[in-house]
């Protein structure tokens, strides 16, 4: 009878088994990175913003770890210059036309105002290719023991769920927001590989629609600390409804703990005439990591690439609509 190669169990985690984040920058380290930055963008007229961008991500990736190894950030400089140029040419430019043209030209107000309804109507019909374009770019760009990440969603199948959700949002008066943020997740992390492996997300918005309205009412009255707490209690549920394989995410941040990183955040950055952003970016980015873990049978060995290209076109549509899509 012939053999059936078995996978060496020392190789495989138990089912209890917890796999942590970590956060090992320092903000010293990042000033310096963002001085030099900043005295490169000076020089060259803005034109090294590009690469000044780049040289942060490379840190910031680097000094993030799981499971003490460290993720990778493969982007260049070169590749989102490049996308900002196409950003401009196809999407900016036409943009600011709409706008402005109007009244460059002297028409009058219904023009002005038509111009800038179909300015804002072009916005929102880019928001998919920005969402999805980004989360493509960076996750393709990103590794951890050298395997890539990748996304595999695509503009049209999300737009159709975007669209969809911006109108449930105007019927709703914006208390649909719940079930578009997991709608979103859902899509984005069902979508997203690690090598050959898949996510997956089984989060419901019906699960924080009670709490988030309690926090829109309270929002007010508490002068923001609602929303403090909603987000707490969204990031936690998020992470904990994302799944790797038979793995499931936990976050344990709390919201004491993170209402004390924004405020010694905000007083050291004004204190300190925003000398001490790096510091702020560091210890942000810490808090979230160093309470973040995978708890489940996990076998890392067992992963292998699957290679997938994109450009840094959605990329700079995200920066361009003012958005981030930092992974969790």
């Amino acid at each position: 009878m012939e053999n059936t190669p078995t996978v060496p169990p020392e190789t495989i985690d138990p089912p209890g088994h917890s796999h942590g984040f970590s956060f090992h920058g320092e903000g010293g380290t990042l000033l310096g990175i963002q001085v030099v930055n900043l005295l490169l963008t000076i020089i060259t007229l803005g034109f090294y913003h590009y690469w000044a961008k780049t040289r942060v991500r490379h840190y910031i990736w680097g000094q993030s770890a799981f499971s003490e190894d460290r993720f990778a950030f493969h982007g260049t400089g070169e590749e989102i210059f490049i996308g900002w140029l196409k950003v401009i040419g196809l999407f900016g430019m036409p943009f600011m036309a709409l706008q402005n043209a109007p009244v460059i030209l002297g028409l009058d107000l219904w023009a002005q105002l038509g111009g800038l309804l179909l300015s804002m109507l072009l916005l929102l019909c880019v928001f998919p290719v920005a969402l999805v374009g980004s989360r493509r770019y960076r996750l393709t760009r990103t590794s951890w023991r050298g395997i890539r990440f990748s996304f595999r969603g695509k503009v049209r199948e999300y737009a159709r769920i975007f669209f969809a959700c911006v109108g449930y949002l105007v019927i709703t008066l914006g208390f649909y927001r719940p079930y578009f943020d997991m709608r979103t997740a859902d899509y984005l992390w069902k979508h997203t590989r690690f090598g050959d492996r898949e996510f997956g997300f089984d989060g419901k918005g019906a699960d924080l629609i009670l709490q988030f309205i309690l926090t829109t009412l309270l929002a007010i009255p508490t002068l923001g600390l609602t929303l403090v707490w909603y987000k707490v209690l969204k990031t936690r549920y998020l992470w904990e409804h994302t799944t790797f394989g038979e793995a499931r995410f936990k976050s344990s941040i709390t919201f004491g703990g993170l209402f004390e990183v924004y405020v010694v955040n905000f007083l050291t950055v004004v204190f300190t005439l925003g000398i001490a952003y790096p510091w702020a970016v560091c210890r942000t980015h810490k808090y979230y990591l160093d309470h973040l873990t995978l708890e489940g049978p996990l076998d890392p060995d067992g992963i292998t690439q699957q290679a997938q290209t994109a450009s840094a076109f959605g990329e700079e549509m995200g920066d361009f609509l003012d958005f981030d899509l930092d992974l969790g």
